[in-house]
């Protein structure tokens, strides 16, 4: 699965083996970046942080790290460690009772790095038909937004978010 995956240049950071991307020791630097709840590893679920590099666009190395794992969707906070700098949590929109705030939680993300972009889906709740779709770009030294989707009502039937931002 995780090698038919890459060869698309989808990465699947929440779901592939741990074998499947560079995993070692998380550094010291990015570990004091992550809130005290985060799951640094764990054995009985498999979850351990991840992270991925691509030489060429990403100046450094994005870590995923698990914090939330609930029974439908797992939350990971992201730090960014550029090379030879000091590494910093990464903050994502999020769109919620019709205003914007900021998060630092990503929900069973996939980075494709073919095309440079992050995705992830939330649920609000298991059985789906409300929750939010974000896509980013990195640009520079972040993760550029360029498309949110969300719907707060559970009971709309829809199967496709409605576009709340798009970038132009």
């Amino acid at each position: 699965m995780w090698r038919s995956m890459m060869m698309a240049g989808v990465l699947a950071l929440g779901a592939l083996p741990m074998a499947a991307l560079a995993n070692s020791e998380m550094p010291a630097a990015v570990k004091a970046e992550v809130s005290d709840a985060c799951v640094i590893s764990d054995a009985t679920t498999g979850l351990a942080p991840r992270h991925a590099s691509v030489k060429g666009w990403l100046p450094g190395e994005v870590w995923l790290v698990p914090c939330t794992v609930g029974a439908y969707q797992t939350g990971y906070e992201a730090v960014f460690a550029p090379d030879g700098g000091t590494p910093r949590a990464l903050l994502f929109a999020l769109w919620r009772d019709g205003s914007w705030t900021g998060t630092r939680t990503l929900f069973d993300p996939e980075f494709d790095a073919q095309h440079g972009t992050l995705h992830d889906r939330y649920k609000d709740r298991g059985a789906g038909g409300c929750g939010g779709e974000r896509t980013w770009v990195w640009q520079g030294s972040d993760f550029q937004l360029t498309e949110y989707r969300a719907q707060p009502n559970c009971e709309s039937g829809q199967t496709r978010y409605p576009v709340v931002f798009e970038a132009k």
